[in-house]
């Protein structure tokens, strides 16, 4: 009786053990692998609307022709952004709270690092040199019209900026506009700046 007794005890600790995660440990559910970027990439900003927010948001994205498929997005994005083919990140201008902030967001992994940050407002147009090395863009005190605006060029691997152009207002003589850079030289020896007029991020 003693025996079967037991044989009862033991095959309920069984039973129970099992219903309770125990036995042979289970495997961790492993992520899927995103599939490789076949190419070419196409970088956009898209404005998504939030109904029950009653907001749009714009949104910085880039896109996977040859796959077919949408690789990464970032929201708080203004500005027109750029791929650096030698570093493989997208580049593009936000503002968060009082500052306005110029992000790399790796397009493989989806790293999100901030190149430049400034407490001044920054022209929505930007121009990288054809070496993927060298930022140019513009920078204003305020949004006043007679504030000075700063032509800079940065270092995109450590931020480091310096001052190449300064402009006192908007509607001096010597220059029409806010000043924003367009195009670098094939050369990589200088860049198109044209007058802007409409306000900075």
């Amino acid at each position: 009786m003693k025996v079967l007794a037991g044989l009862v005890l033991l095959a309920l600790s069984v039973v129970l053990s099992t219903a309770c995660g125990g036995g042979s440990p289970r495997a961790a559910p492993t992520a899927t692998p995103e599939p490789p970027i076949v190419g070419p990439i196409l970088v956009y900003t898209k404005t998504v609307a939030y109904p029950e927010r009653q907001v749009t948001e714009a949104v910085v994205a880039s896109y996977d022709v040859g796959g077919r498929r949408q690789i990464r997005q970032r929201s708080g994005q203004i500005g027109s952004p750029i791929l650096n083919q030698a570093t493989g990140e997208v580049l593009s201008l936000g503002r968060v709270k009082d500052r306005s902030e110029v992000h790399a967001i790796n397009v493989s992994t989806g790293a999100d690092r901030i190149v430049y940050s400034s407490e001044r407002s920054l022209e929505y147009s930007m121009a990288l040199s054809p070496d993927g090395a060298t930022l140019a863009l513009s920078e204003a005190e305020s949004q006043d019209q007679d504030s000075h605006t700063y032509v800079n060029l940065v270092d995109v691997v450590d931020g480091v900026a310096r001052t190449v152009a300064t402009f006192q207002s908007q509607y001096s003589d010597e220059f029409r506009g806010r000043p924003a850079p367009r195009v670098w030289r094939d050369d990589g020896k200088g860049f198109l700046v044209s007058g802007d007029t409409s306000s900075g991020a």
